[in-house]
């Protein structure tokens, strides 16, 4: 599946998972999905693992803006984005957008799992 939802019981974060290449069936069947993830999460942080994923469809208009981001802004805490540097602008994008909204955003490459979901969870401090 392209994008999955998984809670991690213990540590109190949501992964959002992508991979492959996100069409925009793939991300409008999933929107409903990581609103109400995002809702029963309330708030709290959240880590956006984009390792596995290859880039946008052409026909993800709808994906490339991040509509469900716009809608649920207010139910996010601090995010992680694990990405390697080919998704630079999309990672730069949700970056901005997240800072604007006084959402605590950071990106980190996929090997630095750990060092993301330790400053996720509040253990390590901001890097700059």
């Amino acid at each position: 599946m392209p994008i999955e939802l998984l809670e991690t019981d213990d540590s109190g974060y949501l992964t959002v998972r992508a991979s492959g290449v996100l069409t925009r069936a793939d991300y409008q069947s999933s929107l409903s999905g990581i609103s109400s993830a995002l809702e029963g999460h309330g708030g709290g942080p959240v880590l956006l693992d984009w390792s596995a994923l290859q880039g946008w469809g052409d026909d993800s208009e709808d994906a490339y803006s991040f509509h469900a981001w716009l809608e649920n802004a207010r139910l996010l805490g601090r995010v992680a984005i694990l990405s390697s540097s080919s998704l630079g602008e999309h990672v730069a994008w949700f970056l901005e957008f997240a800072r604007a909204r006084n959402i605590e955003a950071e990106a980190f490459r996929p090997e630095m799992r750990d060092a993301a979901i330790a400053w996720l969870l509040g253990k390590e401090r901001r890097r700059h």
